[in-house]
């Protein structure tokens, strides 16, 4: 996978930003439900650019640095999406809406393993696999926005 150096001195500020400012934030007010789908799609779009800036660097999966270690950035997400799905589950009251974000949960996690690059893996093929993935986990939320 090759980007044009713009692009990945782009996606290093915004790990850096986003690595930075998640320290500085305001208190999260959110409702555990809003936390859940919110920091389960900012795990997704962080681990994506940072396998995007461990290919541009030519880094492996374990560098140790938070802007190429897709491995721990993956580790992470699955954390903060099991903390934060224990709490949104609580909140609900309706066994199919439960059901469904437990599908959810399912698809997000999927796809958070699934953002590791295969030894061997086309670009292409990449791209497509990651895609599926993703449309899996759009369905998944909009079954369970149905079911809520």
């Amino acid at each position: 996978m090759k980007i044009s150096r713009i692009a990945a001195g782009a996606i290093a500020a915004l790990v850096t930003f986003a690595a930075t400012g998640a320290e500085t934030a305001e208190p999260d007010t959110r409702s555990p439900l809003d936390r859940y789908q919110g920091d389960s799609q900012f795990s997704m779009l962080m681990c994506s650019m940072t396998v995007k800036m461990a290919a541009t660097t030519g880094s492996g999966p374990s560098t140790g640095d938070e802007k190429t270690d897709y491995v721990a950035c993956v580790s992470k997400g699955k954390a903060t999406a099991k903390a934060n799905f224990e709490s949104a589950l609580k909140t609900l009251k309706k066994p199919k809406a439960r059901e469904a974000l437990k599908s959810y949960h399912v698809a997000l996690v999927a796809a958070l393993e699934g953002i590791k690059p295969g030894t061997d893996e086309r670009k292409i093929s990449y791209e497509q696999r990651q895609q599926a993935l993703e449309q899996k986990m759009t369905e998944a939320w909009a079954r369970f926005e149905i079911e809520k």
